[in-house]
C-alpha cells in the first residue's frame, strides 16, 4: 500500500509547491508564442508606410466613404 500511496502523495506535494511556478512559465511561453505569431502575421501583411495611406484615403474620400474631416484627420496623423 505504501508503494502506491507514497508516489501519489509526493506528486501532489510537488504540484502544490511548484504548481504556481509551472503556470507562470507556461503563461510566459504562451505570451511569447502569441507575440511571435503576431509579428509574423504583421510581416506577411506588409502594413503600408503611412505616406502610402494618403492616396487610399483620398480614394475613400472621393467615393464618399470618408468625410472631409476624417480625411484631414488621417492626413494630419500621417504627416505629423
Amino acid at each position: 500500500m505504501l508503494l502506491i500511496a507514497l508516489p501519489v502523495l509526493t506528486a501532489r506535494v510537488y504540484l502544490v509547491v511548484r504548481g504556481r511556478g509551472m503556470a507562470l512559465r507556461q503563461q510566459t511561453r504562451v505570451q511569447k508564442a502569441v507575440a511571435s505569431t503576431e509579428d509574423y502575421l504583421r510581416s506577411l501583411a506588409g502594413t503600408p508606410e503611412p505616406v502610402r495611406q494618403i492616396p487610399g484615403a483620398k480614394a475613400l474620400l472621393d467615393s464618399g466613404t470618408f468625410s472631409e474631416a476624417e480625411f484631414a484627420e488621417l492626413k494630419a496623423k500621417v504627416l505629423a
